[in-house]
């Protein structure tokens, strides 16, 4: 899919979600169980710091050694980005409006806001610089972190899709910026 495509559809799929994100935070909320809410619980301790890591000895054992500079920066930047956003919208969590998971505790979420979902972000900075083969499988694991957090109630489904949009386009641009000016040589 070419990236204007992706974006129009993202951001008219992003407007549609500000005007149901309180019915699926609600869906979300009335299908809990036990079940769920342990697989819930599993996903949310994956930490994304963590995955970066990963990334970053996965990319330098296939000697994508300058990629991984590339990843970090549109990693860091987009935890700035997002965070500015935030502190801008200072959107409640979902979890302070609706119930949240019992066995999770919520109070370090409670000082910032939800909108955008930096989890979504930073996940969606990483595809590029991964095997084709692999960057599906990657996917569809940030696709799964990312509908956790709105089954969790840190997020509302605009949080997640703004995240995802956020990461691409800064992703993107980062490999942009380094192409016409020829920061690295990739």
């Amino acid at each position: 899919m070419k990236k204007n495509t992706f974006y129009i559809i993202g951001i008219i799929f992003l407007i549609i979600s500000f005007f149901i994100d309180g019915k699926v935070s609600l869906f979300f909320s009335s299908i809990r169980n036990e079940t769920f809410n342990s697989i819930s619980f599993f996903i949310s301790y994956i930490n994304t710091i963590s995955l970066f890591v990963i990334t970053t000895l996965i990319l330098y054992l296939i000697k994508k050694r300058k990629e991984i500079i590339l990843m970090w920066a549109a990693f860091f930047i987009s935890g700035v980005a997002s965070l500015v956003i935030k502190l801008l919208t200072e959107r409640t969590r979902p979890f302070v409006e609706f119930d949240a998971i019992h066995g999770i505790n919520f109070d370090f979420a409670i000082w910032n806001s939800s909108f955008p979902s930096w989890h979504a972000a930073a996940l969606f900075v990483v595809y590029p610089f991964l095997n084709k083969k692999i960057r599906y499988y990657w996917i569809a694991f940030a696709l799964i972190v990312i509908v956790n957090r709105v089954y969790t109630g840190f997020h509302y489904l605009s949080d997640v899709v703004a995240g995802v949009l956020l990461g691409h386009a800064i992703v993107w641009l980062v490999i942009y910026l380094n192409k016409r000016f020829k920061i690295l040589r990739i």
